[in-house]
């Protein structure tokens, strides 16, 4: 049978959410649900409820004083940054097993960061509602490549050797091997995840910004990101050139390149504090 996204993800071991994730969304959305209840779900599991209180404790939040519990925690921080924090790291961990012979981890979670916090402060500049939902659309990007790897590594080994002997984009590549590049898996995995729809598009339509209907704010945020933290090298999925921007993304958020400069000063230090944040985290 031919491989497909919905293939992939359904013979994975990742096909289902943390469970402490979907417990959470449960309590989250329940309307009597407050503070407490959310940091009883997270305090559930002492290995993710540490490893959040450190993040909340690092430079990334630059809290004056120490938060030492998740009740405190989630009053300060607020239960969606929570809720998107707990994913994150949550995802990264179920994504240990991935062998680091045709990308290392450690640069790829770095670049999936910088995405992040580049996504992010793109939604602030279009005084976006939920900016943590562009952040964590940032993070997740490319984790259907860590899904390829996995589940067809000689596929995926093809578009490595195929993008760098032709001096192509490896998600172009990808699609040359398989028929799909790894935006459709991890698109395919958020909805397994039974995350919401913005996540799935944004991570979508990554490279066509211009495609995304119902969420095309996060899509060309997202797009832009990935440009950014590519040129900038900040970490790495695997994608050795820097792609072209879509000028319908600048077009979709109302902005333009000049705002870049001012943009990537305060990047370049959320990202050095996320970072470090995450790392001590899952150290």
């Amino acid at each position: 049978m031919p491989l497909s996204p919905e293939s992939l993800v359904r013979n994975s071991t990742v096909a289902s959410p943390p469970d402490v994730y979907a417990k959470l969304m449960e309590v989250i959305n329940h309307p009597r649900s407050g503070a407490n209840d959310v940091a009883k779900v997270l305090s559930s599991d002492p290995g993710l409820s540490s490893r959040l209180l450190r993040i909340v404790n690092s430079a990334f939040f630059g809290f004056p004083r120490r938060v030492e519990s998740m009740s405190q925690a989630v009053t300060l921080v607020g239960t969606g940054q929570i809720r998107d924090l707990a994913l994150a790291t949550s995802v990264i961990r179920a994504f240990e097993g991935v062998p680091d012979d045709m990308i290392e981890m450690e640069d790829f979670w770095s670049y999936s960061l910088a995405t992040g916090v580049v996504a992010r402060l793109f939604g602030a500049r279009t005084r976006a509602d939920n900016v943590e939902r562009y952040f964590l659309a940032g993070v997740l990007h490319s984790v259907g490549r860590l899904l390829l790897l996995l589940k067809a590594p000689s596929e995926a080994q093809a578009a490595f050797d195929r993008a760098r002997t032709e001096n192509a984009f490896l998600h172009e590549a990808e699609h040359d091997v398989l028929g799909f590049d790894h935006s459709a898996v991890g698109a395919a995995l958020t909805e397994a995840w039974n995350l919401p729809a913005a996540f799935g598009e944004a991570v979508r339509y990554q490279y066509q910004p211009q495609r995304a209907q119902n969420y095309p704010n996060e899509a060309a945020a997202v797009h832009l990101a990935t440009v950014v933290a590519t040129g900038l090298e900040w970490g790495s999925a695997g994608e050795s050139q820097v792609l072209p921007i879509q000028g319908a993304a600048w077009d979709r958020l109302g902005l333009d390149a000049e705002i870049l400069p001012s943009l990537l000063d305060d990047a370049e230090r959320q990202y050095q504090a996320a970072v470090q944040a995450v790392a001590g985290a899952l150290a």
